[in-house]
């Protein structure tokens, strides 16, 4: 059988979730495609170079989609239609058994209005990431907003799964939704020593990691511009930042030559994502627009370092109930202010024993059988128990 994992995205955590489930259908004996973006601007062929560049040699990478220019989609009629047709075109030049859609949300938006696309069926599987379909944000334009995709994503013929846990909520009773395990990005043997050697951080400096795309979504530009001026404390900002996020920083220069301001702004291979995670202290998952599933908070957590993050949405549901670290109303200013000067005061702790069915949860072990459980049949025997609430 031949399977086609499609990404026409490459921001984020989109390519490094397609290489991971491509990379868990490979140890079968199907023929596995990756097809990814053609984007050739710079940032585009870093991330496919520091994501894709050991890929297992039994995939068959071909670089062939014209997704969104952005990198991103957002779910609407442009980009959606834009990445439904780059996925329908590699499905015409692959002619595939199956269609992985390893971030499938602006494709399931374009679907739900168009019934009678080849991809509306059930050889076509995608994972759902998006907040819009699981949480609420203020006012009556996002409820609306929110209600017309739910309706969409509701007359979907896909086969379903999720990395947030509320999105099942959000779809027909009779929509079944696996979640999947969303494990560590980043892997580093090195020793928080070592680590921290490499960035040229001290021993004694209390270290507060911001990882990922840094952009007025994830909040990155108030984080710098609330950072407490507290001796012996570091802000660390790795990863690509978009102009807001360089202009934040900018502002508050005076903090940046001794160093409790610190930003590498470039996109990190596997390894020096690994090591900032070694390094640091506290993670931030401080977002105030981002509502959905975190891909660092769980990175956060498989390093065993406190968070501090969101007080709602997915991230809300996790840090306090599973002892990850501490939460707050990150879309208020001064509530974030207030918090962050407590967090260098007080950094929060991580209890290992309350965090233990994420930590089991979120493994790669755990994401191989899920990911050829869902696709291949099920084979529920050597999966680890779901530590979220059931689907009333």
């Amino acid at each position: 059988m031949r399977i086609l994992v499609a990404e026409a995205k490459w921001t984020g955590h989109h390519l490094f979730l397609a290489r991971e489930v491509a990379t868990e259908l490979a140890v079968t004996d199907h023929d596995i495609v990756l097809a990814t973006t053609a984007d050739d601007q710079p940032s585009a062929r870093e991330m496919r170079r520091s994501t894709l560049d050991d890929l297992d040699p039994r995939i068959d990478l071909r670089p062939m989609l014209d997704g969104p220019k952005a990198g991103f989609s957002h779910i609407r009629n442009d980009d959606s239609r834009v990445e439904c047709d780059a996925v329908g075109s590699a499905v015409r030049d692959v002619d595939p058994d199956l269609v992985i859609l390893p971030s499938g949300d602006a494709v399931a938006y374009a679907l739900g209005h168009r019934r009678d696309h080849p991809l509306n069926s059930s050889r076509t599987k995608m994972i759902l990431h998006q907040p819009y379909v699981g949480y609420g944000g203020r006012g009556w334009k996002f409820a609306l907003r929110r209600e017309s995709i739910r309706r969409r994503l509701r007359r979907l013929r896909t086969s379903l799964a999720a990395l947030d846990h509320r999105i099942a909520d959000a779809l027909h009773p009779h929509q079944t939704v696996t979640m999947i395990p969303n494990p560590p990005m980043a892997t580093t043997e090195r020793t928080r020593e070592a680590a921290r050697a490499i960035f040229d951080i001290a021993d004694d400096q209390l270290v507060f990691l911001a990882a990922g795309e840094h952009s007025l979504r994830k909040g990155t530009h108030q984080l710098v511009s609330n950072w407490p001026d507290a001796a012996n404390t570091v802000l660390f900002i790795v990863g690509r930042c978009s102009d807001d996020v360089r202009a934040a920083v900018d502002s508050r220069r005076r903090n940046l030559p001794d160093g409790r301001i610190r930003v590498l702004d470039e996109v990190l291979d596997n390894q020096r994502y690994g090591d900032a995670f070694r390094a640091a202290d506290v993670v931030t998952v401080c977002y105030p627009m981002h509502f959905g599933a975190s891909g660092i908070l769980n990175t956060a957590i498989a390093y065993r370092k406190p968070v501090i993050g969101s007080d709602y949405g997915c991230i809300g549901d996790l840090v306090e109930p599973f002892g990850i670290g501490t939460s707050f109303d990150c879309r208020d200013e001064a509530t974030m202010r207030t918090n962050l000067r407590k967090s260098v005061a007080s950094p929060p702790r991580f209890d290992e024993q309350l965090a233990q069915p994420l930590i089991d949860f979120h493994t790669q072990e755990n994401l191989g059988t899920t990911i050829r459980s869902w696709i291949l049949g099920p084979d529920e025997s050597d999966r680890s128990p779901l530590p979220y609430p059931a689907r009333s």
